[in-house]
C-alpha cells in the first residue's frame, strides 16, 4: 500500500495528475482538498483511451467540487489503462485571478487478478462519499497500526453496516402511513360523529316545535269559546228577553 500527499497550485488551464502511474491491477482511494475550503475547483477523471477521444480538455464538462472531492478506481482484469486526475479553477476564480492551491491525498494498493470480472468504473465520487472514503481509510490504518488483523476491521465494517440501517419510525413509508390514518379518522368523525350529533339536536328541537303550534292553536280558539258563552243558550241575552217580557204584561 502507498499512501502520496501532494499540493497543486491550480490555474484556469486542465492540469493532468497521473494516478495509477505503473500500476497495473490496482484499488485507488483519492481525495483533493482545497487549502482555502470555502474555494470550489473543477475535477474529473479519465481514462487514457477517452483522453485520446477528447482532444480539448477545455470544452469537457467538469464537476464542480465545494471545498473537497473524492474517489475510488478499481482495475483488477490484468490490462494496463493508465488514469488521470484532470484539475483546474473553477470559472469564477478564473475571472478573478483568485489564487487556488489544493492537496491530493491518494493511496494505492495491488490487488489480486479477477478475469471473471469487468474493470470497475472509475469517477468522482460526491462529497458525503469521500469523506466516508477517508474514515474506513483511518480505521484500515487503526486495526493495522495496533496489531489488529484484517478480520477485525472486516468485523467492525459489519457493525457499521448493521448500525447504518434505519429504524421503521425513521423511513419515509411509515410516515406517509400515519399520515393516511390521520386524514381517515377526520373523514370518519366529520361524516358518522359529527352527522349523528346534529341529527340528535334536531330531533330534540321537535317536540318543543310541535308544544308551540297546541299553544297557538288554543289561542285561535278561545274568542269562539267566550262568544258561545256570550251569545249561547242561557245566557245574558236571554235573561233580559224573560224580564222584559214579565213588565209587559204587568202594564195590560
Amino acid at each position: 500500500m502507498v499512501l502520496e500527499k501532494q499540493k497543486y497550485l491550480l490555474s484556469s488551464r486542465p492540469q493532468l495528475i497521473d494516478l495509477n502511474k505503473n500500476f497495473k491491477n490496482f484499488r485507488l482511494q483519492f481525495q483533493v482538498t482545497a487549502i482555502d475550503p470555502t474555494q470550489e475547483f473543477q475535477a474529473l477523471v479519465m481514462n487514457q483511451e477517452q483522453l485520446d477521444t477528447n482532444t480539448d480538455l477545455n470544452a469537457i464538462e467538469m464537476k464542480i467540487a465545494k471545498g473537497k472531492i473524492g474517489g475510488n478506481i478499481v482495475a483488477d482484469n490484468d490490462k494496463y489503462q493508465n488514469y488521470f486526475l484532470i484539475l483546474k479553477k473553477s470559472p469564477k476564480d478564473s475571472e478573478t485571478n483568485t489564487t487556488v492551491e489544493v492537496e491530493l491525498t491518494k493511496n494505492i494498493e495491488e490487488v489480486p487478478v479477477n478475469i471473471t470480472k469487468e474493470e470497475s468504473p472509475s469517477g468522482i465520487l460526491n462529497q458525503e462519499n469521500a469523506n466516508e472514503t477517508q474514515q474506513q481509510q483511518q480505521q484500515r490504518e487503526y486495526y493495522e497500526g495496533h496489531g489488529g488483523g484484517g478480520n477485525e476491521y472486516q468485523q467492525q465494517q459489519e457493525n457499521n453496516n448493521v448500525s447504518s440501517i434505519k429504524p421503521f419510525y425513521r423511513k419515509t413509508w411509515f410516515w406517509i402511513l400515519i399520515a393516511v390514518v390521520i386524514v381517515f379518522a377526520l373523514f370518519y368523525y366529520y361524516f358518522y360523529i359529527y352527522s349523528a350529533k346534529s341529527n340528535h339536536q334536531q330531533q330534540s328541537l321537535l317536540p318543543a316545535l310541535e308544544a308551540g303550534n297546541d299553544d297557538i292553536s288554543s289561542q285561535e280558539k278561545m274568542p269562539q269559546q267566550n262568544n258561545s258563552i256570550i251569545t249561547g243558550e242561557g245566557g245574558v241575552n236571554t235573561g233580559k228577553q224573560e224580564k222584559l217580557y214579565k213588565r209587559l204584561t204587568e202594564i195590560q
